[in-house]
This record gives C-alpha cells, sequence and structure tokens, in this order.
C-alpha cells in the first residue's frame, strides 16, 4: 500500500514537472520569435520588432512615469506618412531621437504643441517633470521622424528581459542553456522508460469473456478429433477368416 503511494506522489510530481517545463518551453519559443521578428519582420530599416504594424519598443528612461518606466516593453503602432502629420495635443508618440555618432535611439513623449511650418513639427514632453533636461520647452520633433504612437499596452520589465535576451549571453543562457537541459531530461526519461520496460516479464492480460471462448473452441477441437478417430475406425473393413487363420 505504501509502494502504491509512493509511486503515486512520484508520478504526481512528474507530470507538474513536466507541464512546467512545457511551459518554458513554449514561453522559450515565443520569446526567441520576439527577438528574431527584429530582423525577419524589419522593412524599414531601423531594426524594431514590427508585425502587422506594431512594434515592441524597449523604454530606456523613467521620462515617462508614472505612464511608464524604464525597462518596460511598449506597444507602438506604426504610423503611415499620412498619420505622421495629424497627431494632436496629448498623444504619446515615439520618434528617432538622433545622437552626434549617427545613430539613433527611439524615444516616447507626449506632444504638448503642434506647428504647420514648411512641415508638421511636434514639441514633445515626457511625463515626468523630475527627469525633464529641457527646462519645460520640450523638444522639437519633425513628423518625418515619427515611428508610430503608443498603444496604451505597457509590460513592465519586459523590454528589460528582452534586450537582454538579444545579447548572446543572455541568448545563450536564458534559451539555449535550458533548452539543452529540457532535452537532456528528456533523453534521460526515455532511456530509463526503455530499461524499465525491458526489465519486466511480458504479461497478457485476458478477459473472462475471452477466456470462456479459449475453453470452449479448445473442447471443440478435441470433440472433432474424437469423431475423427471413431471415422476412421468404422471406415476400416473387419478382418477375413483367412486373415484369423494366419
Amino acid at each position: 500500500m505504501q509502494n502504491k503511494q509512493t509511486k503515486g506522489k512520484k508520478n504526481i510530481g512528474s507530470t507538474i514537472l513536466n507541464v512546467f517545463i512545457w511551459i518554458f518551453v513554449v514561453f522559450s519559443m515565443i520569446v526567441s520569435l520576439t527577438v528574431l521578428s527584429s530582423t525577419a519582420f524589419n522593412n524599414d530599416g531601423t531594426g524594431v520588432p514590427s508585425l502587422g504594424g506594431y512594434s515592441l519598443i524597449t523604454v530606456q528612461s523613467d521620462s515617462m512615469k508614472p505612464e511608464f518606466s524604464k525597462g518596460a516593453l511598449i506597444v507602438v503602432k506604426k504610423a503611415t506618412n499620412e498619420q505622421r502629420t495629424q497627431y494632436k495635443e496629448g498623444d504619446v508618440i515615439t520618434y528617432f531621437d538622433y545622437q552626434s555618432d549617427g545613430s539613433f535611439i527611439f524615444v516616447t513623449h507626449r506632444v504638448q504643441k503642434v506647428e504647420e511650418l514648411a512641415v508638421t513639427t511636434y514639441t514633445v514632453l515626457g511625463d515626468n517633470k523630475d527627469f525633464d533636461l529641457s527646462g519645460g520647452s520640450g523638444e522639437r520633433v519633425f513628423c518625418n521622424d515619427v515611428l508610430g504612437h503608443y498603444t496604451g499596452i505597457a509590460i513592465p520589465g519586459l523590454g528589460a528581459v528582452l534586450d537582454f535576451i538579444k545579447t548572446p549571453l543572455g541568448f545563450g543562457l536564458i534559451i539555449i542553456l535550458p533548452l539543452i537541459a529540457f532535452f537532456l531530461y528528456e533523453l534521460y526519461n526515455f532511456i530509463r522508460t526503455l530499461i524499465e520496460v525491458k526489465g519486466k516479464p511480458v504479461t497478457v492480460t485476458i478477459s473472462q469473456e475471452d477466456e470462456e471462448a479459449i475453453k470452449k473452441r479448445a473442447i471443440e477441437e478435441y470433440l472433432r478429433q474424437l469423431q475423427q478417430e471413431e471415422n476412421k475406425t468404422s471406415a476400416e473393413p473387419p478382418a477375413s477368416n483367412e486373415d484369423k487363420q494366419e
């Protein structure tokens, strides 16, 4: 009885472990697809993940607190050429912020003012006034530098995790290493099951109905053989007197 209870507990523990492992495998696949999408679905050369017109942007500072914080992953709807000129005050937009070395980062701030000059320009400012380095004047952004607008979806901390996974070290530690451990674990289970099956005697279990049918067929076969012997005996000719004299 105790052995059955111990075996039952082991089976439950193994099942729970397998569920968690498969959840992790699915999560790893989703994360891998998200990371790889930065190149596979990059149609504008920005290196930004884009699928179905939506991009995933990692927040690099706390300038928009409390709307979202550094390290959050936000969903941005990419703008068409026409939509880049149609944003209004209060909209939260993501734009290219070019650096002195020619590179750029993405910044997401709120539109404070819209001006129609030779081209549409936006004055933007972060919600976190303690993080404002412009003295309240904001930053002027040309409409052509706008990537899109913030959809209101933000996942705290996930952006920092994805940025780490994009590095060779992060991808190896969080994706490759656990997947190798998972496949080794499954290989171990397969070998252990194979050894257990080979070590057990093969037993055949039949139902009572099948057993009765087998007995019935055996009796019928036995009676048939007896009948054949009787028919063979009765078919032989009787011995003649000459045979008897000899």
